[in-house]
């Protein structure tokens, strides 16, 4: 369609046409035109950083955090266990905790391999085995859960830590997420 007009506005260029059989078009373009008038945008300079200085920024920021949890663990502010905590009921618990980190991280990497086994196409057998896998890890997982949350319910058994030791928890986890991105 060749323009009869062509209005501008606002930076916007829109071509219009005269003809009845473009009448349908011209008015779509036209309100187009005026929904964009809406539309503010602005430049962004984008800074190009060197990754060694990244990562030597985020590796002094985890070891400030770190030095800090240690410090709140050191008085009393992380989870622990009560005075009368018998040590092998303490050193159950403590294995519970580390089976249970176990298998999450099984079931992280059984989702991944999965989800890889699916975009290579592999065989409904090989996909059957990765999700039994992924399950079977997921329902120990709910266990060793059920476990721990059973022995936290005994009174006295666990203190939890406080809000501020969890919040410089997830900072530590953040950090650490971070700090992995940089090295990829």
């Amino acid at each position: 369609m060749l323009a009869d007009r062509i209005f501008v506005s606002a930076g916007q260029v829109i071509n219009v046409a005269s003809e009845a059989e473009h009448a349908d078009e011209t008015v779509c373009s036209l309100n187009f035109g005026q929904r964009m008038a809406l539309v503010e945008s602005r430049a962004a300079v984008v800074v190009g950083s060197d990754a060694r200085a990244d990562r030597a920024g985020l590796q002094a920021a985890l070891d400030g955090v770190r030095t800090e949890l240690g410090r709140m663990q050191a008085e009393g502010m992380g989870g622990r266990f009560g005075a009368g905590v018998a040590p092998s009921e303490a050193r159950s618990f403590e294995e519970n905790r580390a089976r249970l980190a176990s298998e999450e991280k099984l079931i992280t990497s059984s989702r991944s391999q999965l989800a890889e086994l699916k975009a290579q196409g592999a065989s409904a057998a090989a996909l059957a085995a990765a999700e039994t896998s992924a399950a079977a890890a997921a329902a120990e997982a709910e266990n060793y859960r059920m476990i721990l949350l059973r022995q936290q319910s005994i009174k006295g058994f666990w203190i939890e830590p406080t809000k501020g030791y969890v919040a410089k928890l997830a900072e530590l986890k953040a950090l650490e997420a971070q700090l992995g991105m940089v090295d990829e």
